[in-house]
């Protein structure tokens, strides 16, 4: 297309401009050697060479940073795009059968942990301990979850009553800790690592055994699929099952280059094991007492690390397509006197049609690089296609392709791009596959003899080979081959067995075989890492096996102790307290007003754990969380807010620290950032969070930033959650700490007199970059939006009947329930509910039908409106002969006869009515119960009467401070909750309500200490350094 000396690129790094040589075989521009070294580009070590180093250095290159705890890594957007991927197709796959999302807490009790000893034995190692609070010591150590069944089935035995609580299938999506071992990997052997865990129980073990190979599937589907790597399906052995389970399967990698095999994801049964240990019984039709069968399954981030490891080459990474977070990047190749701006437009147009068709592009305009360098750089990034447009494919209408993983070029005319860059993204995830399933079949041996095997396992071979299939042949082989590189091991039994001639003997035993197996050594650990640093900030250490640390061992075996993530002053950890709330007898209905605290509970939001004051998020909780999850994570795209996971563990503040390495020049800015996470703050335990960060080169942007980001959150509580709240400026006193200034948004609840903040955005001007030495940036800030925002929707709107849900976050909009009577054609009712429901979801309604025969319609009336449904269709027989429904509203209780035709149009409609009445109602509440004061007798009255209060201030902190120490008494003190961005006309000679002297501004007052709140509050945290 062009010659090298047309090919002249615009200054790179270092200054000067480079020349560039034509692209090779993989399209990478080849500059000087001196360049090379001046921009740092490029790998210093080869895959075959040293394949730890060569490892290491693809993972720093944008995928990971290493942290200054040792295995704990930052996930940077790069690979947290590829998690994320593989997320959204599993979750929707388990959704298909079923399956709910929901959160159990991070940590967990000793006495829980130490109730199924066998399984909880292969973990004790691993086991981190919480054993401080801020200085003070916890009477009784907790333990951080390496694993959740004993988190959550001391609550299956809860909610598993009779057989129609069954199949009981539950989902969550979180991080884990395993502390103890040497040699940490990045994705592959970490402290810390996300994964999603599912949790089933059955009646049968006929369904246990159905559903565990379902999810196997899923996972062989994810890595053959998605990140286009081989596995095998199989069954692992007795020595490497999972612990206290009946039998386990895997899909099983196999890395060529280093001889191992990873284990890529589990799919177990656990018979009947945890349910003999943690009582989980349930009642059968015949009235008998029966055990469950339960099913545990899991894959983690290590699948990014096997997808590295698998494709990888001395250029860097590889992506395949479908999980490439770009799957095209086009860059321009302009000359002297080219027409650069043409070129420039041309590159924009051709992301904008590839972006509409789909493809995810991304052009890349920067003009301090050469092309040759930004060739090199999306190689090592693995981006699967670059589009290359110079002067002459501007004249000719067309654009160059180069294929990351072959480097095969081609001239397309750009008429018909869209299409061929389709179909060949398409051939390149086909390709990829197919090269490692080639390589990895290249390594497979097929062995009879012990002198086979180890001259099979010296070549880093996959080893086939006939076995016994007994446990003490098993670790023979492992004691047999132990050396510096590891033991041999059995990888899995694959599902498809070769044929096992008669008389075939086990190549290790002699004795008679009984199938073949695969064997291997386990994935090498990698580099070593760093020493962490030594620190003394108190909080986790792990304890030798043990699983009760006692005083004498804490001081001799303590590890060194990190900082959870957030602040944490406390005093000490309650061990337990009474979760038990009295009912009626048939469980439905509130016992207690809407200020007390069993409507969480009784709507299936919340379960009391038995750690004070951490709570498990029920399903119905976790799908309001994602639904406001699903509209924010848009809104932050829209903004160019890339997600990313920061470690748990802390040993200053890190996050903020970290940002000295990715700000290096103007041309990093603005840097925005976000994470969806759980946070503990030993006082409120644990709760789920988003939390956001920016850098900024301006004030004006990082003020402009402050106010939208505000405004998605009014967004948020006012359109979704139906919660009227005030904009405005908090006070001197009640800013975030080191913060320039904060704004809020803030909720008050009239039946409580209190107010609440729900969500800040904070400027922190340049404190913080001069703390951490972030240079270049003028201006630096924060926005945090905290949101208790479950507990703000429940309070708001639940009544004495129980929740109220507003339709936009309802996890169930509407319900529709048969009403059949003695002698009624109680089927064709039944299959008018499931049409119906059909219909509505087809729409988008969030819809289900209850067709549980074993309760009255009064019962599921009163069921539904615990949990807050929106609204309910009611069908009986006269119903059916008039083919109409009755709707009864949530809100209201206002019913209608409504024909079945043109029914759904009418519930979208209804649907929309009961969000609006339901902010409108909740205005008013808010509106009514606000008073405007002048005085200080008028204050001290309106807070007794527990209004909202607006009153003129001075805005001087003694006087705020001297307000709180006059109101203060057992309920709380009052205090400024915001200034509103809104005020209203101050009077000129208008005084301060409680110092005489003239008033600046008008400002919300009111007690903001909640009663005590037994319920799981999920805080939305959006923090942008600006």
């Amino acid at each position: 297309m062009w010659n090298k000396e047309e090919r002249v690129g615009m200054a790179g790094p270092s200054g000067k401009k480079e020349k560039v040589d034509k692209a090779g075989p993989s399209g990478g521009g080849k500059k000087k050697k001196d360049v090379k070294k001046e921009t740092g580009l490029g790998l210093s070590v080869k895959k075959d060479e040293n394949f730890g180093e060569w490892y290491s250095e693809v993972c720093k290159h944008e995928m990971i940073e290493y942290y200054d705890i040792s295995g704990c890594y930052i996930l940077r957007p790069w690979s947290m795009a590829i998690w994320e991927i593989m997320q959204t197709f599993f979750d929707a796959e388990i959704k298909k059968m079923k399956v709910k999302n929901c959160y159990f807490p991070l940590f967990v009790s000793p006495g829980v942990l130490e109730k199924e000893k066998d399984h909880i034995e292969g973990f004790a190692p691993e086991v981190a301990w919480v054993t401080k609070s801020g200085k003070s010591d916890l009477e009784v150590p907790i333990a951080i979850r390496p694993t959740s069944e004993t988190v959550m089935y001391p609550y299956y035995s809860k909610w598993i009553r009779g057989h129609r609580d069954l199949p009981l299938k539950l989902n969550q999506w979180c991080n884990v800790v395993r502390w103890e071992f040497s040699n940490p990997t990045p994705f592959i052997r970490s402290r810390e690592f996300l994964w999603q865990e599912g949790h089933t129980a059955f009646a049968t073990k006929e369904e246990a055994d159905e559903e565990v190979l379902q999810i196997l599937e899923l996972y062989r589907r994810i890595y053959e699929e998605y990140l286009a790597v081989p596995v095998v399906k199989g069954m692992k052995s007795e020595n490497e099952k999972f612990a206290g389970g009946l039998y386990t399967t895997s899909v099983e990698a196999f890395i060529p280059n280093t001889g191992r095999g990873v284990q890529g994801a589990t799919s177990h049964c656990l018979g009947q094991n945890f349910a003999k240990m943690f009582e989980i019984r349930y009642e059968d039709e015949e009235g008998k007492r029966e055990m469950v069968w339960q099913n545990s399954w899991a894959y983690s981030t290590r699948t990014i690390g096997v997808m590295i490891m698998t494709h990888g080459d001395d250029k860097g990474l590889i992506l395949p397509p479908k999980v490439a977070s770009v799957q095209v990047v086009v860059i321009p190749v302009p000359y002297k006197d080219a027409n650069t701006q043409g070129i420039f437009d041309a590159c924009t147009a051709t992301v904008s049609a590839l972006s509409e068709a789909g493809i995810r592009a991304e052009e890349d305009l920067r003009d301090n690089y050469s092309p040759g360098w930004k060739y090199s750089n999306w190689e090592m990034k693995g981006v699967p296609l670059r589009i290359e447009i110079g002067p002459r494919d501007l004249e000719n209408d067309q654009v160059r392709t180069v294929r990351r993983d072959n480097g095969v070029k081609e001239d397309i005319p750009r008429g018909s791009l869209v299409e061929h860059v389709k179909e060949l993204l398409e051939k390149i995830q086909q390709n990829m596959y197919e090269v490692a399933r080639q390589k990895r079949e290249a390594c497979v041996q097929e062995i009879r003899t012990w002198d086979e095997f180890i001259s099979a396992l010296n070549q880093k071979k996959l080893i086939l080979a006939p076995w016994c299939d007994e446990e003490e042949v098993e670790r023979d082989v492992k004691a047999r081959t132990k050396g510096e590189t590891g033991a041999a091991k059995t990888l899995c039994s694959p599902f498809e067995q070769p044929e096992l001639p008669e008389g075939t003997l086990c190549f290790a035993s002699g004795k008679p075989a009984k199938k073949w197996t695969y064997w291997g050594r386990k994935l090498l650990e990698g580099e070593k890492m760093r020493s962490p640093v030594n620190l003394r900030l108190g909080l986790v250490g792990y304890y030798g096996s043990e699983v009760i640390p006692k005083k004498k061992t804490m001081k001799k075996n303590n590890a060194r102790v990190y900082e959870l993530k957030g602040r944490l002053k406390i005093m000490q950890a309650e061990e337990r307290h009474d979760y038990s709330v009295e009912t009626v007898d048939t469980s439905l209905g509130v016992t207690m007003k809407l200020s007390d605290n069993g409507i969480l509970r009784c709507g299936e939001m919340m379960a009391y754990y038995d750690i004070s004051e951490c709570y498990i998020l029920r399903p119905n909780a976790m799908k309001i969380w994602n639904i406001m999850r699903t509209y924010f994570d848009a809104v932050l795209e829209k903004a160019e807010v890339d997600e990313n996971y920061f470690p748990l563990f802390v040993s200053a503040s890190v996050l903020e620290k970290e940002k000295d390495h990715w700000i290096k020049s103007h041309r990093d800015l603005p840097l925005e950032l976000n994470q969806w996470n759980n946070v503990v703050r030993w006082e409120s335990r644990e709760f789920l969070w988003q939390e956001g960060h920016t850098a900024h080169a301006t004030e004006e942007e990082a003020d402009k930033e402050v106010l939208e980001v505000l405004d998605h959150y009014r967004h948020l509580y006012e359109e979704y959650l139906v919660v009227p709240v005030v904009k405005g400026m908090k006070s001197e006193n009640e800013k975030f700490a080191g913060a320039r200034y904060t704004t809020s948004v803030e909720a008050f609840i009239p039946e409580t007199g209190r107010g609440i903040q729900g969500a800040t955005s904070h400027c922190l001007g340049t404190k913080f970059a001069k703390m951490f030495d972030i240079e270049f940036t003028n201006k630096e800030g924060k926005n945090e939006l905290k949101a208790f925002v479950l507990a703000h929707e429940i309070m708001t709107h639940g009544d004495d009947k129980g929740l109220v849900n507003p339709p936009k976050v309802a996890p169930i909009q509407v319900i529709v329930i048969p009403v059949p009577f003695k002698d009624a054609d109680t089927k064709e009712i039944s299959k008018a509910c499931s049409a119906v429901k059909d219909a509505l979801r087809e729409a988008g309604i969030r819809a289900k039908e209850d067709l549980s025969d074993n309760y009255s319609p009064k019962w599921k009336y009163s069921h539904w409106e615990i949990k807050g449904v929106p609204l309910r269709i009611e069908i009986g027989p006269r119903d059916l002969a008039k083919k109409q429904v009755r709707t009864v509203r949530r809100d209201n209780g206002v019913k209608a006869d409504v024909p079945r035709v043109g029914l759904v149009e009418h519930v979208k409609e209804l649907l929309g009515k009961i969000q609006q009445n339901m902010f409108d109602v909740a205005k008013q509440k808010r509106d009514d119960a606000c008073v405007v004061v002048k005085t200080w007798d008028e204050f001290v009255e309106a807070l007794g009467q527990k209004k909202l209060i607006l009153a003129p201030w001075s805005d001087e902190e003694e006087v705020e401070m001297d307000v709180k120490r006059r109101t203060k008494d057992e309920v709380g003190a009052a205090k400024t909750l915001c200034s509103p961005f809104d005020q209203p006309e101050i009077p000129e000679g208008t005084l301060c309500f409680a110092s005489g002297k003239l008033a600046k501004k008008w400002t919300y007052w009111g007690k903001i200490k909640l009663f005590r709140l037994s319920c799981c509050v999920m805080l939305f945290v959006l923090k942008n350094f600006l």
